[in-house]
């Protein structure tokens, strides 16, 4: 298993550009025996291990993709050198997350090579552009490929714990526009940053408003990028832009969040939207996005909760605490927006994640496998419904 997290960090998946892992899970799932293994139209590596006859359809879900590594003088360890020290494997995408894929495929490896039968349809999926775009790859996977799941388990780094739910986010776009002119005479023209500056400072305020959900925390908003147009040479910016990473809570409505920024922004004449884009997977396959995704939560006190809380206490001997991801993760579409039950269990530590710091325990990869192991075989009919 050790081996097998090294080799899927050694291997660069940045988003749209997870080809050569994709070969890598393929092949490696095939070598284990599944019963049918393939590969969907924008590169996710779909694998199956049938269950009984009518069984439940359960979906385990792992992105391939990691962020950059950024300037490798704030690294330890090289970001693609999957160095074992300390007891832990180091590199980009250890905890985000290909300690618990190898977990994942360890155990998946565990059961068709020891014939174990799984009381449900196990699906294994594994997608694209999870970083960019939540639940791109696990929409199209389920909507096109696999029948609609009952239960989705997601490998997110949980350290262990049973994540139940997370907030949503948005990337909002505010522009404001100007006027140019030669930097030399900038009475003669609007400077579109000068009109930014108040936006900026209110949003900031906003920040500090907002409202608090018991489990989930409080929703925040953060301006994460800033940039004008033309931006060069001595010429007052006619454009400028800022980029808002807006997390929502459960009873936020997309139009309060936008009609809030709106309030701040309309007095000095800003556009505010919700940012589009289009995306373009290894395959070749485009797809417009829209940067909105939704917060979810299951009832703590639910049956599916306490099944799968149970399950892993049973199998990995310690108590499991029910947690909320601080990030937003495939669940904001499999729980957010089709309302499949879905839960999260995995290696790792979610502050590891896009971080010089990025690494998995190996001990947590051993019992995440022992996790799944005991997951995939579970009977979830009747838990799955409530």
């Amino acid at each position: 298993m050790v081996e097998i997290c090294k080799g899927l960090i050694r291997i660069p998946s940045f988003p749209g550009r997870e080809g050569d892992i994709a070969e890598f899970i393929s092949r490696k799932l095939k070598q284990f025996g599944l019963d049918k293994v393939w590969v969907d139209k924008l590169g996710d590596v779909i694998g199956l291990i049938r269950g009984r006859k009518e069984a439940s359809n359960i979906v385990f879900d792992g992105h391939m993709d990691v962020v950059p590594p950024g300037d490798r003088a704030n690294w330890r360890f090289d970001p693609l050198g999957a160095e074992v020290s300390g007891g832990a494997v180091w590199g980009r995408g250890a905890s985000d997350m290909k300690g618990s894929i190898a977990s994942m495929l360890k155990a998946a490896e565990i059961l068709t090579g020891t014939g174990m039968k799984p009381r449900s349809n196990i699906y294994l999926v594994f997608v694209v552009q999870e970083e960019t775009q939540e639940g791109i790859g696990i929409q199209n996977a389920i909507e096109e490929e696999i029948p609609k799941p009952d239960l989705v388990i997601l490998g997110e780094a949980t350290r262990l714990n049973l994540a139940i739910g997370h907030k949503g986010r948005a990337e909002i776009e505010v522009k404001t526009r100007g006027k140019t002119s030669h930097g030399s005479m900038p009475e003669l023209g609007e400077n579109a940053v000068y009109k930014m500056t108040p936006i900026v400072s209110q949003i900031e305020k906003l920040n500090e408003r907002l409202a608090r959900h018991p489990f989930l925390g409080k929703s925040t908003i953060a301006l994460t990028k800033i940039c004008c147009e033309p931006g060069e040479g001595p010429i007052i910016p006619d454009i400028c832009r800022i980029t808002l990473d807006r997390r929502i809570i459960l009873g936020e409505s997309e139009q309060a969040i936008l009609s809030e920024i709106r309030e701040v922004a309309k007095p000095h004449g800003a556009e505010t939207a919700i940012i589009e884009e289009d995306l373009t997977s290894y395959t070749g396959e485009k797809k417009r996005v829209r940067k909105y995704f939704q917060p979810w939560l299951l009832r703590p006190d639910s049956p599916l909760v306490e099944a799968a809380r149970l399950t892993l206490e049973s199998s990995l001997k310690k108590t499991i605490q029910k947690i909320a991801w601080t990030f937003s993760t495939d669940g904001a579409y499999t729980a957010g927006e089709a309302s499949i039950p879905t839960i999260g269990f995995g290696a790792g530590d979610e502050r590891l994640a896009h971080t010089p710091n990025d690494h998995v325990e190996i001990r947590e990869l051993i019992e995440a496998c022992k996790g799944y192991v005991a997951l995939m075989t579970t009977e979830w009919v009747g838990h799955t419904k409530s």
